[in-house]
């Protein structure tokens, strides 16, 4: 036969129990984190795709600027040169994106390294008859190499890196370069980037501690860039303004302006980045100092079938959805 506790010993557990109950509401609460969307997750990973695309371009069209002004050395913003190419010259030339530098000796592209083959097409004429302005007109296509040394891109703030696995990209470019004196010059560079929806480039992007997922990257994007160096009595400077635009419809019918247009595709979604932007940095080699002045950026975003959302400005982006979009070469 079963006897009954003892009232202090019911007592007794009853106490533990409570006390235990106690102490487990007291635990401080676990954050709660609310999970990305899909639609979130895909924009975040697009938006790797479309900057390491992004860097090929910046990296190849900074390579041939130096061609022009530097006569032939690869630092482009450089205190040289002292003299200028004849022409941008012709034939497939090896980029190592880390050796293309900036006024400050540091590679101009800090978050991207690796390799490609640059194909250089068209000829280059000078103003007549003082000679005094080249006038070119190039072809520029791009061959991948993925074994040895591939476009590898990290994002700063997220850690996604996303590697350029294989297609081609190319673009027309229009330069204009002017000198008055050694080291007082201008180059316009206009390109046309086009990557056709049929031969897409391959991007495989991969976010910290996770497998890599491959993407798809087509479109076009249009940039004009004005490189100008000054040097005088009292100044002694290099800036470059970069205004990004594109063939694009404007997913905002109020504003003329065109917006770029890429469109990645991943895991059955597709997000278009649109951009337009007008920015000028100067590099002052007087005070060894940069700086850079907006004067317009702002992206739109269309997921899927969605409706374009937007405009976000890059510290927009970067809060909303962990992400870098400020690059200067972006």
């Amino acid at each position: 036969m079963l006897r009954p506790a003892p009232l202090t010993t019911l007592a007794t557990l009853t106490t533990l129990a409570l006390i235990a109950l106690l102490a487990a509401g007291c635990k401080e609460a676990e954050p709660i984190v609310a999970p990305l969307s899909a639609q979130d997750l895909a924009i975040k990973s697009a938006s790797a795709g479309s900057a390491a695309t992004n860097q090929v371009v910046e990296s190849g069209n900074a390579y041939i600027a130096a061609q022009i002004t530097s006569n032939g050395t690869i630092n482009a913003f450089a205190e040289a040169p002292t003299t200028r190419a004849a022409k941008v010259a012709g034939g497939t030339f090896l980029v190592t994106i880390e050796d293309v530098l900036g006024p400050d000796g540091k590679p101009i592209l800090p978050n991207t390294t690796g390799q490609f083959h640059l194909t250089v097409d068209g000829g280059t004429v000078t103003s007549w008859p003082t000679a005094a302005t080249f006038n070119g007109l190039h072809t520029v296509a791009v061959a991948f190499d993925v074994t040895s040394a591939p476009v590898t891109y990290t994002d700063p703030t997220s850690g996604l890196k996303s590697v350029i696995d294989s297609g081609t990209l190319t673009w027309t470019l229009a330069s204009n370069y002017t000198q008055t004196a050694a080291q007082n010059w201008t180059l316009t560079q206009d390109t046309l980037s086009q990557i056709p929806v049929a031969t897409p480039l391959t991007v495989s992007v991969t976010p910290t501690g996770k497998p890599a997922a491959v993407h798809t990257v087509s479109g076009s994007r249009k940039a004009t860039t004005v490189i100008q160096r000054q040097k005088t009595a009292s100044v002694n400077t290099l800036s470059w303004r970069r205004t990004v635009f594109g063939d694009a419809q404007n997913p905002v019918a109020a504003d003329g302006s065109l917006y770029s247009d890429w469109l990645i595709s991943a895991s059955g979604h597709q997000v278009r980045w649109n951009r337009h932007a007008d920015y000028t940095f100067t590099w002052d080699f007087t005070l060894v100092r940069s700086t850079r002045v907006n004067a317009s950026d702002a992206v739109y975003l269309t997921y899927d079938a969605l409706a374009p959302i937007g405009p976000f400005t890059p510290a927009q982006i970067a809060t909303r959805w962990g992400v870098s979009r400020n690059d200067a070469a972006w």
